[in-house]
């Protein structure tokens, strides 16, 4: 045997001999497992529980060497040289883990978030669920009828013994829509400048509730807040005098007029009751056969009575692009945003090109086309921003900012009566749609353009979208990011 050959033999000699000693630790195979299984969740973010029910595991625990991982909010203890510790050692790191576990264990847990609705004329507080679909937080910040704050409970719509006893529970609270109009703490303030107290959301409960379920034609599931159920209930069908009668001590306002002075939350409710309600009122008779249609999973879905071949109907809204226009240098001057007026609108408004999402085009088509077609600007850099439902009656409306690559204008009169470029100073010295006529109540100044107008302005005077709007929110936006908004 050459000593080349002699070296190779007593190296495999010794590795061999090596492995075949780990293989009867089973501890170190359990080690091994163990780590490879913390290693995991530490390269992937995902949070890992601690098994204790695995034999593996139970066996690591006697021998005080499982490495416990929680990611995020969970416990992480300090991973101590267990494989390295023997005897007394190995019980003192044990005990530091056993400590450090179970004061994670015990360690209180933070109270839950709360949704307040203390605002509204129940009086109530509850909590919102951990379920809810507003823990995504807006992605358009202040804007109205946005982040309603309940758990609309897909699941449950389709349960009727579920929905009826919810309908009996004396926590329920009725969101009342008569005529697409809201019911709202009387004496109210209005954004036409009708001074008054803040608008609050009437709900009604107890006895009231009962009275205005059984004349109610159409009534819908809107969802939870904890463990407080909230439903919509139609009494468009009754005269004023019935109406008076199941209002109660409220006043039925249309939205439009009280929901940009109201708590965010609150207007967002009404809004939502408000959409479902004008859609099944719009829905009781099948587009395609012409039979009545009935109400089913909670208000959510109408199905025709026709026998033979049912049709389903589902609450649907329209998309809507708004988009605001900017351009660097349109007339020498800087910077400066495109803003556009209809004949209908108020005297001297003027406010960002919006259109309705055509079939066969995507969002960012609707845009440049909708822009073109107005005003005879072509765009390019569409940028999404944020989205609102607006339901007066039945849209989404998906804002954008973009930027023009064009500065004529060519209005198509058969869409707009006007449309400018208009620098941020000039806008921000327009006047407030929401305030009153000189010498009226002020309806509100806004914060970022600090100037008041008036509902009817001088002659000649531009104005203003309403505050509730997303219009009013790109514009306030742009201002601010050409640093005019102060």
């Amino acid at each position: 045997m050459t000593i080349g050959e002699y070296s190779f033999w007593r190296m495999w000699t010794l590795t061999t001999g090596t492995l075949v000693q780990l293989m009867n630790l089973s501890a170190f195979w359990s080690i091994l497992a163990q780590l490879l299984g913390a290693m995991k969740p530490i390269m992937s973010g995902v949070t890992v529980q601690p098994a204790t029910s695995s034999a593996t595991t139970n066996k690591a625990d006697r021998v005080g060497l499982t490495p416990h991982i929680f990611i995020g909010t969970s416990f992480v203890p300090p991973l101590y040289p267990w494989l390295l510790c023997r005897g007394t050692q190995r019980a003192e790191n044990r005990k530091k883990y056993d400590q450090a576990r179970q004061e994670f264990l015990t360690k209180p847990k933070p109270p839950e978030k709360s949704h307040n609705y203390s605002g509204c004329r129940t009086g109530r507080a509850v909590v919102v669920s951990k379920a809810a679909l507003c823990q995504v937080p807006p992605m358009g910040k202040n804007l109205s009828y946005t982040a309603v704050g309940l758990d609309r409970v897909h699941h449950r719509r389709r349960d009727n013994a579920w929905i009826a006893g919810r309908l009996a529970d004396e926590k329920t609270r009725i969101v009342p829509v008569w005529q697409d109009r809201s019911l709202i703490s009387p004496g109210a303030a209005t954004i036409e400048g009708t001074p008054g107290d803040t608008p609050k959301a009437v709900l009604l409960g107890g006895k009231q509730k009962q009275v205005l379920l059984a004349e109610a034609d159409h009534v819908t599931l809107l969802g939870l807040d904890g463990d407080i159920a909230y439903f919509a209930a139609d009494i468009s069908q009754a005269d004023e005098t019935a109406r008076d009668a199941l209002a109660g001590a409220g006043e039925f306002h249309d939205l439009r007029r009280v929901g940009a002075l109201m708590a965010g939350p609150e207007a967002a409710l009404l809004a939502y009751a408000r959409g479902l309600m004008y859609w099944h009122r719009r829905h009781v008779f099948c587009g395609l056969c012409g039979n009545p249609t009935e109400s089913h999973d909670g208000g959510h879905l109408r199905r025709c009575t026709n026998a033979g071949d049912p049709h389903n109907h589902f609450p649907h809204t329209d998309p809507a692009v708004i988009m605001l226009v900017s351009h660097d240098n349109p007339h020498g001057n800087g910077p400066a945003c495109l803003l556009g007026r209809q004949s209908r609108w108020a005297e001297g408004m003027y406010s960002t090109l919006a259109g309705f999402v055509e079939p066969g085009e995507t969002l960012e088509e609707a845009v440049a086309r909708e822009v073109l077609e107005e005003s005879g600007v072509r765009v390019t850099n569409v940028e999404y921003k944020a989205s609102q439902p607006w339901p007066f009656p039945s849209s989404l409306m998906l804002g954008f900012r973009v930027r023009a690559e064009t500065a004529e204008i060519k209005i198509d009169d058969r869409e707009i009566e006007d449309a400018q470029w208009f620098r941020p100073e000039e806008v921000r010295s327009f006047g407030e749609w929401c305030a009153a006529p000189s010498g009226g109540a002020p309806g509100g100044v806004s914060p970022v353009l600090g100037k008041a107008g008036g509902a009817h302005a001088p002659a000649g005077e531009k104005r203003l979208p309403r505050k509730d709007s997303i219009s009013r929110w790109l514009i306030e936006g742009w201002l601010e990011d050409v640093g005019c908004g102060k």
